[in-house]
């Protein structure tokens, strides 16, 4: 809580003595404590107790993975939210501030506490990969309080959040109980977001004792996805085509001639060995792995890969004005997935077309699926080299691409396209790219290309598992990264 204290009356201490006190006067009486003389474990902090209740019923009845706290001064509620997890015997608290050096050690070592130093709306892509995609997060929102940062932190955090789960923003009472703090300011934001997203809903049952520093601050979440969907325009699903239809097919073939090798020698057709190697068990596995991978790609292009766009798509702070870019965009998915969160602005696709990569592989099976759901009116394509984009600089909010880059062979190739996707992109920008292999090479040229917090987020257990599984083939992961505010300049070559 960053609302600056006003000076106390000089009054009796007693509550039965002043039983006929203004709410007008008790409130800043009230916050003249909560800033000079609350603490928990010794520890300051700047929370209204009767709110500090209602959160651990929230905390209790959702259970959350993961405790987001945005602005955490002194620590001492990330401390409360910590013993709260500790309680529970689950759960986490990240902690985000532009700085933590008024944090004291004993909080900081706390197992349960993680804190991470910078601007909180810059900051998502490192939250969000801290958290997994099926863990259930809180999100309470402290930092500064202006009008303009509470949006931006509402928009940015609020895909993180579950339905059934809750978002608070504190200290909507600045202006609307207490007389101090920014205006317009939380309270105002709060009116604005819930207009643009109306799957959050302001819970004032959560106000119940009356006095509350949160005001239309306790948001639960009722839908599904952080933006409105768009319908489709008919009863015609999308089709996203197979991906590397090639690689399946041969998976198939392979699958087929070791199988048909074991069960004609257990037929007694051959005697399956081969110069002393018995060669029928070795198709048997053989026949079984191939049948194996090719099943789970067919699934994955289907099933798959649909609920992976949504998990990338929630990496970036959408507020559905931004111009996006999908780099090798195919038959459209990531594009019209990120068309779906957009309302003023516009999604761009860029590929070669070609069909090797994916069956169908067209501009008109793209722009057919965009019309099918529901947004033809926001989706562009372009045919070019990704490697040599037909783009000014400075063009789009947002690029994002999904296993397509790995395509360009040669490594001066990829660094190329980084450094393309690093000029095309507006100061201020994101961009998230999900790939099967190299995506370490592409962050280090997304570095070199003058781009700032540039993380790995994707899941480390299963790169392992696909490793070792396909031998090294696939090493499927994440980037994120984000291009200064009046940047540097892209480094070539």
């Amino acid at each position: 809580m960053i609302v600056a204290p006003r000076e106390a009356s000089v009054v009796p201490d007693h509550m039965e003595d002043r039983l006929d006190m203004p709410l007008a006067d008790v409130l800043p009486r009230i916050q003249e404590s909560i800033m000079n003389r609350t603490t928990y474990f010794g520890v300051p902090t700047l929370k209204n107790p009767m709110d500090a209740w209602i959160y651990q019923e929230i905390v209790f009845e959702s259970k959350p993975d993961v405790i987001v706290e945005i602005g955490n001064r002194h620590g001492g509620s990330a401390l409360y939210f910590a013993h709260l997890c500790d309680l529970l015997g689950k759960g986490r608290v990240i902690g985000v501030d532009l700085s933590h050096e008024s944090v004291p050690d004993s909080v900081k070592k706390h197992p349960r506490i993680t804190f991470l130093d910078g601007d909180a709306a810059r900051s998502v892509p490192r939250v969000a990969g801290l958290i997994a995609a099926e863990e259930r997060v809180l999100v309470i929102e402290d930092s500064s309080h202006t009008y303009d940062n509470t949006l931006d932190v509402l928009r940015a955090y609020s895909p993180l959040v579950k339905p059934g789960d809750y978002f608070i923003v504190e200290d909507s009472i600045c202006h609307h109980g207490l007389d101090t703090g920014p205006n317009p300011g939380p309270y105002e934001a709060i009116e604005q977001f819930v207009r643009e997203q109306p799957d959050f809903a302001v819970d004032r049952e959560r106000e119940r004792f009356l006095i509350t520093w949160n005001p239309k601050g306790f948001l639960k979440r009722t839908g599904a996805s952080a933006r409105p969907a768009a319908a489709p325009s008919n009863g015609e699903k999308p089709d996203y085509g197979i991906d590397a239809p090639g690689v399946v097919r041969n998976l198939f073939i392979v699958a087929a001639l070791g199988l048909t090798a074991f069960f004609t020698a257990r037929f007694g057709l051959w005697s399956g060995v081969i110069a002393h190697v018995a060669l029928s068990y070795s198709g048997l596995w053989a026949g079984l792995g191939c049948c194996a991978m090719g099943c789970w790609m067919l699934y994955d292009s289907k099933i798959g890969k649909l609920k992976e766009r949504e998990r990338l798509l929630d990496r970036v702070p959408w507020r559905g004005e931004e111009a996006v870019l999908d780099v090798g965009c195919g038959r459209g998915l990531l594009l019209i997935g990120a068309a779906r969160r957009l309302t003023t602005g516009k999604a761009t696709g860029l590929d070669i077309w070609q069909t090797e990569d994916l069956t169908g592989n067209t501009p008109e099976a793209t722009l057919s699926n965009a019309r099918r759901e529901g947004v033809a009116d926001r989706v562009a394509v372009k045919t070019g080299d990704m490697r040599k984009m037909p783009f000014p600089d400075a063009t789009f909010d947002v690029i994002v691409s999904n296993v397509a880059i790995h395509n360009v062979y040669e490594r001066e190739g990829r660094d190329a396209t980084m450094r393309e996707i690093a000029r095309v992109l507006k100061p201020g920008g994101s961009v998230v790219i999900h790939d099967i292999r190299w995506v370490g090479d592409y962050a280090l040229a997304l570095k070199r290309a003058g781009l700032v917090e540039v993380a790995r987020v994707g899941s480390r257990s299963l790169r392992f598992a696909l490793v070792l599984i396909t031998f090294g083939s696939l090493r499927p992961d994440i980037v994120t990264a984000r291009r200064p505010h009046g940047g540097r300049k892209v480094v070539d070559g």
